[in-house]
């Protein structure tokens, strides 16, 4: 069998460029800008790549890996919150001396787990793409030194992992493969001794990418692990590993077991519901704003998850437009944390933000924008994401989860103007962290703020530029 390296070259690329950075920790630990530099080279060639090489759309390796245009747009969203990952981690780790390369190896490893979730089609290399995914994750989220929360993320995901692999080993007996393509033969037909296995199967799977997801009642992890991870790691924990299990959470609905959306359907629904309202509870709750962040995004996967249940491809649309609103408004707020952070300093509560609004009008309008993304308000991306969930979600799912999940969502948005009103305080708390807005911060903040915009006052473009990229729509 010929290897279709090509398909192979983006995952290439980043393996090589983690090397040398292991390479460059060894040799020179404290060269941070040419490792973050040779981080977001990798990046870009791998971007590079999945747009040369993943274009058209194949199957490979014996049907256990497909690249198609959802394989495109979503791999370079995630390869993209890598990218503002490593830019907010520059200034950041310079002033916490952080050493260099290991940083940056654990975040090229975690983007080669986003690429291949992106074009999993097998239950297996599923599997793989989680732990490649979760694994740096881990490391990640107590970086430099490891951290009590880092240590219950993975404990949570160990279990979530094995309950995944249970799932795989279920399905398997039922249908005697673990590909995609043999699973949906077996579901279309809807009967035999095999469905009751099989049913089981595909929810103990479901149950881990929920793990992931942070799927409520899977999400008590999220909370503490956002809170105690280092601040440029939140985009990738809120936001690349989203992207990254949406991509395989679509596979596997829409391509393994499409026939059986009767029995899927109506509990995805239900758990979906039930996220949107705890997230958005949780979120009223909030003072610190990892936390925040946290509860944030599993009201906003909620919505995303409320959508896939229609199993429409109208559905996996509105889910891609939904994503890229909250991406770049949680990069923006993450971003405007990292420019107040400063050493030894509390930079991630509401008294950190105090007078912002004095004393530097421009972080302040693009966090207010991202706060208004994130709450829905027109002509922000996140009402045209959360517009697109909800009309998707109407065409498949009872009229009144939509409705009763769109008060839901609306209601988070007292919590958004408890930050934007922390802004406006004429006399900053003394323990309120300087603004330190370094050129690269800037430059990063106004990109994810152009997006915010640009997606909300035409999110046609969203659409069109994901044909254009992908050659085709999804």
């Amino acid at each position: 069998m010929t290897v279709p390296y090509m398909m192979l070259a983006p995952l290439i690329a980043l393996a090589v460029t983690a090397v040398l950075l292991l390479t460059l920790s060894a040799l020179a630990p404290r060269q941070r800008i040419v490792a973050a530099a040779l981080t977001t080279i990798g990046l870009l060639a791998a971007c590079g790549l999945i747009l040369w090489g993943w274009r058209e759309a194949r199957t490979v390796f014996g049907g256990t890996v497909v690249v198609d245009a959802l394989a495109v747009a979503f791999g370079l969203l995630g390869m993209a919150t890598v990218i503002v990952t490593v830019l907010l981690s520059l200034p950041y780790g310079t002033t916490e001396r952080w050493e260099s390369g290991d940083y940056e190896a654990l975040l090229l490893f975690a983007a080669g787990g986003m690429l291949v979730l992106a074009v999993a089609s097998d239950l297996l290399v599923l599997l793989i793409g989680i732990e490649l995914l979760a694994l740096p994750l881990y490391l990640l989220a107590g970086f430099p030194r490891g951290r009590e929360t880092a240590l219950r993320y993975f404990l949570l995901g160990v279990v979530a992992l094995a309950i995944q692999a249970y799932g795989t080993a279920l399905i398997y007996g039922a249908v005697g493969s673990t590909k995609f393509s043999a699973v949906a033969a077996v579901a279309v037909q809807k009967g035999g001794d095999t469905l009751p296995l099989l049913l089981v199967g595909l929810a103990l799977v479901l149950t881990g990418l929920g793990f992931k997801l942070a799927l409520v009642p899977f999400h008590q992890w999220a909370p503490d692990a956002y809170s105690g991870a280092p601040t440029p790691v939140l985009v990738i924990l809120a936001v690349g590993t989203k992207v990254a299990v949406i991509a395989a959470f679509v596979r596997l609905l829409y391509g393994a077991v499409p026939g059986l959306q009767s029995y899927w359907g109506p509990l995805v629904t239900a758990v979906a519901l039930i996220t949107v309202l705890v997230g958005s509870v949780g979120v009223l709750l909030q003072r610190e704003m990892g936390r925040l962040i946290a509860y944030s995004g599993i009201a906003q996967i909620g919505l995303v998850t409320l959508a896939l249940a229609t199993g429409s491809g109208a559905g996996a649309r509105a889910a891609f437009l939904g994503l890229v609103a909250y991406a770049a408004a949680t990069g923006a707020l993450v971003t405007v944390l990292g420019i107040v952070h400063h050493p030894g300093g509390d930079s991630r509560t509401l008294p950190a933000l105090g007078g912002l609004m004095t004393r530097h009008r421009g972080i302040a309008f693009a966090l207010i924008l991202a706060l208004l993304s994130l709450g829905g308000i027109p002509p922000t991306a996140g009402f045209a994401g959360k517009l697109a969930l909800l009309t998707a979600a109407l065409n498949g799912v009872n009229a009144w989860v939509v409705f009763v999940a769109a008060l839901a969502s609306v209601a988070t948005v007292a919590a958004y103007v408890r930050v934007f009103l922390s802004t406006l305080q004429t006399r900053p708390d003394p323990s309120t962290a300087m603004v330190q807005a370094s050129p690269l911060l800037l430059v990063t903040l106004l990109a994810v703020t152009l997006v915010t915009i640009i997606a909300g006052v035409a999110p046609w473009v969203i659409g069109w530029s994901g044909k254009l990229l992908g050659g085709g729509g999804f």
